[in-house]
């Protein structure tokens, strides 16, 4: 199976410019989601690399994306995450996220950015709470076709 390109994500990371990234967002077989891309000084913080809070923005964006494509409409409640070694600009990366598991209404993430060598860069954990009742009474549905959701009842398909 070949991998997808997702349709949606957030506005400021998939939005063309000047009002986002452009970046876009593929799913594969085994339902990780990832962005595969080479950022410029738009996301500098030191000097010739990536902003450490615009890691953790890519890493909660591909992790709340697999876990919505599992079937969970849900909000983030906590993202961690470690920098392990310096995200370089004008350097191919990419940044991917997966659910790891379920817990009542939480679904736990995990991700990670990857250096072109395969290093390891930053690690991202995330907890997701299952929240349909932010999602109800707005077109999120009709905008976000990708997601295996019940428009409906604004619940997570089962």
């Amino acid at each position: 199976m070949a991998n997808k390109k997702l349709t949606r994500g957030s506005g400021f990371m998939t939005s063309a410019p000047p009002l986002g990234m452009g970046l876009e967002l593929y799913t594969d077989e085994t339902g990780d989601v990832f962005i595969e891309t080479v950022l410029d000084e738009k996301v500098e913080g030191p000097p010739k690399h990536v902003h450490g809070g615009f890691s953790a923005a890519l890493l909660d964006e591909v992790m709340g994306m697999a876990v919505w494509l599992a079937g969970h409409a849900v909000v983030a409640v906590n993202i961690e995450f470690d920098l392990q070694a310096g995200v370089p600009l004008h350097k191919p990366i990419r940044i991917q996220g997966r659910v790891d598991r379920k817990e009542g209404r939480k679904v736990f993430a995990t991700g990670e950015i990857v250096l072109a060598d395969k290093t390891v860069a930053v690690k991202g954990r995330g907890i997701f709470v299952e929240a349909p009742q932010y999602f109800k009474d707005s077109n999120f549905y009709d905008i976000h076709k990708d997601f295996p959701m019940d428009e409906t009842e604004g619940k997570a398909n089962e």
